[in-house]
């Protein structure tokens, strides 16, 4: 398979002490890759240096084989990415987010919506406006249908 993404040794600090450090995975061709860590372990950090949306202090980034920092315009030419979008009602609740989108499945029922929030550690919240939650807390409810 071809190799589509290779992060080796990514380091991004912030002033704070916070970031990532040492990060290294690839990628292949028809792979499904995803992130599973808490908020605030560096998802975030990782996607936006992988993208050159911020700059990372030390490691490679190749997609497709070309190198990030020395071939910026071919590495990036063929990726697109959305970035901390949490794109829900602010005025509705967690339940009732999770309720309108689950009308696109015929398969999502009440039950389901209420796992859903279980899973995501959100059912103490199901009622309260999403307004109120965390750029995570928002991702949680909507992308896990």
């Amino acid at each position: 398979m071809k190799k589509v993404l290779e992060v080796e040794g990514l380091t991004k600090l912030y002033k704070n002490g916070r970031g990532v450090k040492n990060i290294s995975f690839k990628v292949y061709s028809g792979d499904v890759f995803g992130f599973l860590e808490p908020n605030g372990a560096g998802k975030t950090t990782v996607m936006k240096a992988i993208t050159a949306l911020n700059r990372f202090d030390s490691g490679k980034v190749q997609i497709l084989e070309n190198d990030l920092k020395k071939q910026f315009e071919e590495a990036l030419k063929n990726v697109g990415s959305i970035i901390e979008t949490a794109d829900v009602y602010e005025y509705m609740s967690a339940y009732n987010n999770l309720k309108f989108v689950a009308r696109f499945y015929k398969e999502i029922n009440e039950n389901e919506i209420n796992s859903i929030l279980d899973i995501v550690n959100l059912t103490k919240f199901k009622h309260e406006k999403v307004r109120k939650f965390s750029l995570g807390m928002k991702q949680a409810c909507l992308y896990q249908i």
